[in-house]
């Protein structure tokens, strides 16, 4: 005799963090989706008047949401990410919903273009290093950047934490993987990074 209630569309993002999983998502990745959720969650109350439960989501507008996502020039890669982590949400949320009850279900990801990319030459690098030799702001992320093959974030986000200047190593938790990798500390960067502790202060990151 009890009334049904299914989780408020408004909590998307709170219910997305509750479901059960092996392993915990990496902190960046985790607040990306939550972003995307709400996003959804306040067009699709702007769009489909008086909705208050995610089950009464409609198809269009879910379809509607994704060409939204489209116009505001997201690549194909994002616009697909988007649309599996609302589609697996829903599923996630309500496993009895059918295949025709999902609203993202019927929407086909986006084609993907392979870049293949040429890494510079020692030449190029040179002038790169040149160019930003008096620039304290973006040559500490260039030369990390270089001597390390992370991905800008994780330069740009590194922490003294990470930093064995001993042994003459970073360890490092990737944001794409979120696995745990050893980088040994080139001579270029060894130098960067005794500049930017003499600079940082107390905070945590190098820069």
């Amino acid at each position: 005799g009890r009334k049904v209630r299914f989780p408020a569309l408004a909590d998307l993002a709170a219910h997305w963090d509750s479901i059960p999983r092996r392993k915990a998502p990496d902190a960046r990745y985790a607040g990306q989706c939550r972003v995307r959720l709400q996003r959804f969650a306040e067009f699709a109350t702007r769009t489909q008047r008086g909705i208050t439960e995610f089950v009464a989501v409609k198809p269009e507008t879910a379809r509607a949401f994704m060409d939204s996502e489209q116009e505001r020039g997201l690549t194909p890669k994002t616009w697909n990410d988007t649309l599996k982590l609302l589609r697996a949400t829903f599923k996630h949320l309500h496993p009895h919903l059918g295949d025709g009850s999902n609203p993202f279900h019927g929407l086909i990801t986006k084609a993907t273009e392979t870049i293949n990319r040429e890494p510079f030459s020692v030449e190029q690098m040179q002038r790169i290093l040149a160019i930003c030799a008096d620039d304290d702001f973006i040559r500490p992320v260039i030369v990390t950047g270089i001597c390390t093959a992370m991905r800008r974030g994780d330069c740009c986000l590194l922490r003294w934490a990470e930093v064995d200047g001993k042994a003459g190593f970073l360890s490092v938790k990737t944001a794409k993987t979120g696995e745990t990798v050893d980088i040994p500390i080139f001579p270029l960067l060894q130098e960067e990074l005794t500049k930017a502790k003499a600079a940082c202060g107390d905070s945590p990151y190098c820069f």
